[in-house]
């Protein structure tokens, strides 16, 4: 289940809570809240899905997110050049990444939203790459300088393979490269040996505000 990996977290995020604001809060700006790689801090977003009531939090916040999922145990080839993407092999037996490197991953949240503004055309279209100029920025070898592209066109998503060295999966299911699908809430998605999933910001805040 989606949601599940979260279990650990509510009851943190539940103690920490306060009476939700039942008039209309303060516009949230989660442009302000986004670090440089794109995140958004995992405590803060819960902090204010557990303040505000949900159609004003659903209101304020409508984009969805990328919400981390796990990162698959496997093997970077080294290639000539260090700078290069490197070639990702997902072991064949399923075994635990670094404890860490887990629980840092279950911790990210990228909202699908561009960095800086844009106007106009009622489309957000994102790059996801290790490069810093990207707007979701996976700073990981077996994530290409250009990986991935998706558009947001009003409440629909599609996710573009950007010719990727480690090729993108969604539920397990390849995406040719170069070329485009659609993108569903709850879907699961593969990066090089990074899993995301796709979730409404409605999905989120019912999850953070889940009984335990």
């Amino acid at each position: 289940m989606a949601g599940g990996f979260f279990a650990k977290y509510f009851q943190h995020v539940q103690s920490q809570g306060k009476e939700k604001n039942v008039h209309e809060p303060v516009a949230l700006d989660i442009r302000k809240a986004m670090l440089g790689s794109g995140r958004v801090e995992f405590s803060l977003l819960a902090s204010w899905a557990n303040k505000h009531e949900k159609d004003a939090f659903i209101r304020m916040i409508p984009m969805p997110f990328l919400v981390g999922s796990s990162v698959v145990k496997g093997n970077l080839f080294t290639l000539t050049h260090q700078e290069m993407t490197k070639f990702f092999e997902e072991e064949k037996i399923a075994a635990r990444s670094d404890q860490e490197e887990q629980v840092m991953l279950e911790w990210a949240l990228y909202p699908l939203i561009k960095k800086q503004d844009t106007f106009g055309t009622g489309i957000e279209k994102l790059t996801i790459g290790r490069d810093s100029d990207s707007d979701i920025v996976i700073p990981d070898y077996a994530i290409s300088k250009k990986h991935a592209e998706i558009r947001v066109v009003h409440k629909d998503c599609f996710i573009k393979d950007r010719g990727a060295k480690n090729k993108i999966y969604i539920n397990g299911v390849l995406l040719s490269s170069n070329s485009e699908s659609v993108l569903k809430n709850g879907d699961l998605l593969k990066l090089g040996r990074y899993k995301f999933y796709l979730m409404s910001s409605q999905a989120l805040y019912d999850i953070f505000n889940a009984e335990i």
